[in-house]
């Protein structure tokens, strides 16, 4: 986008400085308004990766856990109820 430069804006009518100056001010606006998305979408990725990256790591202290428990000879139903996993969640921990 080619911009005037003061000297320029001062030769031009009203009308023509007015429209240029909506045109530099919209713009402005528009870089503005994707310097903003940029930033939120960072933030949000951010907040997603650290949020996946707890959950991520409860669910291997949980397989830390289950595997000890089994181990230690613990049954499964006792694992269930001490952990409070459902037996699918207790099964994919086994493997």
């Amino acid at each position: 986008m080619e911009f005037l430069d003061g000297p320029e804006i001062a030769k031009l009518n009203a009308d023509e400085r007015l429209a240029c100056h909506r045109s530099l001010k919209a713009y402005r606006d528009r870089i503005n308004t994707e310097e903003y998305a940029r930033s939120e979408g960072r933030r949000e990725g951010t907040e997603m990766g650290m949020e996946k990256g707890r959950q991520e790591g409860v669910a291997a202290r949980n397989r830390e856990i289950v595997a000890n428990m089994l181990a230690n000879g613990l049954d499964r139903a006792t694992i269930l109820e001490f952990t409070g996993l459902s037996s699918s969640e207790l099964s994919s921990s086994e493997e």
